[in-house]
């Protein structure tokens, strides 16, 4: 299917808001595609990552990622077509940042009945000392015009595997793999 690329919005930081190294470097924001021969746009994001992902007021990163959260349900909702929005949004599931983008965005999560953990330090060469949460990982929707009809809903990538200097890793954070039926 040919994609036409829109946009790559680039995620504006608070002001008095400590922004860490790797989320200068990073340039954090949504990439936004459309299918050019359905009504439907893809899009994707990476928030900047923290240690916890069940974030308070309290926490350092909270304005931070909460900014992020806002920016990309504006994105999300100002977009025309059907949409479809995965990222990392190093965001628990349930957690008050979840639930603001669910609000905000009036999205939908493909997996809201699961809770399949879709991080875990070990799954990280570089051992980032995040908390395990239930899961950080997301696919939501909108839909405008189309039936959506997600189907065959599962993860890939959840058993190590060998690596050429012998040792096992996984290759990924967990991967969804899903099918959507889309009719008019």
């Amino acid at each position: 299917i040919p994609i036409s690329f829109e946009k790559f919005h680039i995620y504006t930081y608070p002001e008095n808001t400590a922004i860490p190294f790797y989320t200068k470097l990073a340039r954090s924001g949504i990439l936004v595609c459309k299918l050019d021969d359905y009504p439907l746009s893809i899009a994707t994001t990476h928030l900047t990552t923290d240690t916890t992902h069940n974030l308070t007021p309290k926490n350092k990163r909270y304005n931070l990622i909460r900014s992020q959260i806002l920016q990309a349900a504006e994105i999300f909702t100002k977009t025309k077509n059907n949409i479809v929005l995965t990222g990392d949004f190093n965001t628990a599931k349930g957690s008050m940042l979840y639930e603001e983008f669910l609000r905000v965005s009036k999205a939908k999560d493909i997996f809201s009945t699961y809770n399949d953990i879709t991080y875990s330090p070990e799954r990280t060469p570089y051992r980032f000392p995040a908390e395990v949460a239930s899961r950080i990982d997301y696919i939501f929707y909108k839909v405008n015009t189309l039936k959506f009809t997600p189907s065959e809903l599962n993860h890939v990538f959840v058993e190590q595997v060998p690596l050429k200097n012998g040792k096992k890793s996984y290759l990924s954070d967990p991967l969804t793999k899903f099918r959507i039926a889309l009719s008019s």
